[in-house]
């Protein structure tokens, strides 16, 4: 007996609609709903990696320091790709929070419109770091590149009308 897999990982949200085109942004693309709940794949090899359920506006944020989830984490294929999503969410108004060098990957860290911690991140080849003794003891400094010639490609429309909050 084993497990095979992350199957899938279900956020509590305020707003499924604000929430939806969030999760579009990243290119997830929508696989079902039923009232209340939106479900969301990475491809179509699966019916979905990602639930959003609505627990209304009044729900608290997750709060800093607290037990439970502390960040949901998303590959990317390479640098250049971290790169364009970068441009793509800053463009939208989101702020980008960490970048990180953890060895094994290069990763960026911003916040989902209910304050949830959403990861990119590009991991590095595993010749890169398989000789070393623990390399995920520490982690470096890492930026981000900004390249011009990355395009910038938008899978859903901006809208101005979406207010961001405070830390997300």
């Amino acid at each position: 007996m084993a497990l095979t897999g992350l199957d899938h990982i279900n956020l509590k949200v305020r707003d499924l609609e604000r929430s939806r085109r969030f999760y579009q942004l990243l290119g997830l693309k929508e696989t079902g709903h039923r009232e209340g709940m939106l479900f969301f794949a990475l491809g179509d090899r699966h019916h979905h990696h990602l639930a959003l359920y609505e627990v209304g506006p009044d729900a608290p944020k997750p709060a800093r320091g607290s037990v439970g989830l502390g960040h949901v984490g998303f590959a990317v294929e390479s640098e250049g790709e971290l790169s364009g999503f970068r441009q793509k969410l800053e463009a939208a108004g989101h702020s980008i929070e960490a970048t990180i060098d953890h060895v094994v990957s290069k990763s960026m860290y911003l916040r989902d419109p209910d304050g949830n911690m959403i990861e990119l991140a590009y991991n590095l080849p595993r010749s890169q770091w398989a000789k070393m003794e623990n390399p995920l003891a520490e982690d470096r400094p890492y930026d981000v590149p900004v390249k011009d010639d990355v395009p910038v490609k938008y899978d859903v429309p901006i809208e101005d009308d979406v207010p961001m909050e405070d830390g997300c």
